[in-house]
Formats: C-alpha cells, structure tokens, sequence
C-alpha cells in the first residue's frame, strides 16, 4: 500500500518525497519531471480523481498558495483549495482510505485574507468527512516556510529574499521590522507529516518552532551569519515610510498537543540554505 501525495511537484512535495517517503504515489496537475515515479499521475484535482489502486494515506499538499495569488484568482483559488479538497475527500470516502493529511496555514490564525477563507474551508471538509466517514485527519497549519528549493517569484518571503539580496552584495531592505514570523524549516515540516503518518494525530495541529522572529531580528541575524561564516558585510537597510501593523495572533493550546518538535533553528537552517550555495 501507499500513499498519495497531492501537488507533488510543489516546494514540500520534492523535499518529502527526496528525502523522507519511500512508497508513494505522486500526483500533480504539471508533467512529470524529475520524479521518476512509474505510478506518476498528472491531474488536475479541480476534477474527481480517477481510481488509483492500493492507496493507503492521503497527503494532500496542491493548493493555490499565497495571498497575493488567491487575491488575483478567486475563482480559481475557491476551485482548487475547496473544490478541489472535496474532491480529494471524495477519493477518500470511495477508497477507503485510512489516513489524511491536509496541508494548511497558519494565516488561519491571524487573517481573513481569501487565502486564509479557502484553507478554513478546506479544513471543514476534511474534518466533516473524517467524522462522517471514519478516516484519520490530521490538519497541519504550517508557519513560514523556508529552505532550499523555496519557488523564486514576486511574492517570495522575507527570509529568502534578504538571503537573495545578501548574497548579490546588495542591502538588505526591512520595510517596517516588527512584523513577527514563526520561520519553520523544510525538513522539519516533511518530518511533522511523517509523524502524521505513523501516529494517531485527529485534527488541527500547529507545525511551527513556537519561536517568533521580528524581520529586523532575521536582517540581522543573516547579516552576522555572513560576517561570521564567509567575512562578508552586509548593509541593513531599515525603511519606515509608515508603521506596519498587523494583527496579534495565537495558537490554541489544543494545537500544541501533540509530541512532534521542530529540530532546526533558524540560524542553523540559514547556514543549510548557505552551505548548499555558497
């Protein structure tokens, strides 16, 4: 038996399935490209699945992710996030399986963005259809980010962009500095879902290090890791055209219950990133 692993060619995908998951079954709506899978399926989840044999577990990682990409696409992100999830717990319910693992996001916590709206209704269905149906579902809302493989775009985060930005010798630009981030590295998030499963863990469960970071404490952070570790200076631009205000946040204690802890610290997992570039 195996599992399904849903967006696998996705920035957490190729890191759980290079590294930490051994039987699997990949599904994405791109080509297949570098996962030389002979069980690869490409399809959109906007549509039922087809049957696919001897699926044991769900991880379910495709979405539209981000909130300036769900902003720009509604339509589509409503499609793939909710819709979308349906239709996995759909395949679900028909197969039998034992165990799901949704992917969400802390921005559940802290926001009404559309983002955040899609993921909350994408975690109803899959807790709905646990209770309804009897499979595991394990709802992991997932901090920031970060490691290597990140997807370079427009959007992309202020931890990677300030390592992009020291590593061309250009100043690390901080608009604001006291927005704080909760930065969880790849592995430790491949290896939360692991734990998932191997373990009974029913519902929602926060995947983060429980340590916050103001974007001036990563400036500078990843400005004394280039002055240690490569004698490099780098400059820390702090720009305040306006206070950035941003909306308090916590996580339930419920949340927390679990036994999984984040290994990496942030200054350990910028050195992991850097010793592969550099």
């Amino acid at each position: 038996m195996a599992t399904l692993v849903t967006g696998s060619q996705g920035f957490i995908a190729r890191r759980l399935l290079s590294r930490f998951l051994l039987n699997y079954i990949p599904l994405d709506i791109q080509p297949e490209h570098h996962q030389n899978s002979s069980r690869y399926i490409q399809h959109d989840i906007r549509k039922p699945l087809p049957e696919i044999s001897e699926v044991e577990n769900i991880v379910h990682l495709a979405a539209i992710a981000g909130f300036k990409a769900c902003d720009e696409n509604r339509i589509l992100a409503w499609q793939v996030n909710v819709e979308g999830t349906r239709n996995i717990c759909e395949f679900a319910r028909r197969n039998d399986v034992e165990k799901l693992i949704f992917a969400s996001t802390c921005a559940c916590y802290r926001n009404k963005k559309y983002y955040a709206v899609t993921k909350l209704e994408g975690e109803k269905i899959v807790l709905e259809y646990s209770r309804k149906y009897g499979f595991d579902a394990s709802v992991l809302r997932f901090a920031n980010i970060y490691g290597l493989g990140f997807p370079y775009k427009k959007t992309v985060t202020a931890l990677h962009k300030f390592l992009l930005q020291a590593l061309m010798n250009e100043p690390i630009t901080v608009y604001g500095g006291n927005q704080k981030r909760d930065f969880i590295y790849i592995d430790d998030v491949c290896r939360a879902i692991l734990y998932c499963l191997n373990n009974e863990v029913q519902g929602i469960r926060y995947v983060g290090t429980r340590k916050f970071t103001t974007i001036l404490e990563l400036a500078n952070l990843i400005k004394a890791i280039f002055k240690h570790d490569f004698n490099r200076e780098v400059v820390v631009n702090r720009v305040i055209d306006e206070e950035i205000k941003e909306k308090e946040w916590t996580v339930p204690k419920e949340h927390y219950d679990w036994d999984w802890k984040a290994r990496v610290r942030l200054k350990q997992g910028i050195r992991n990133i850097l010793s592969t570039l550099c």
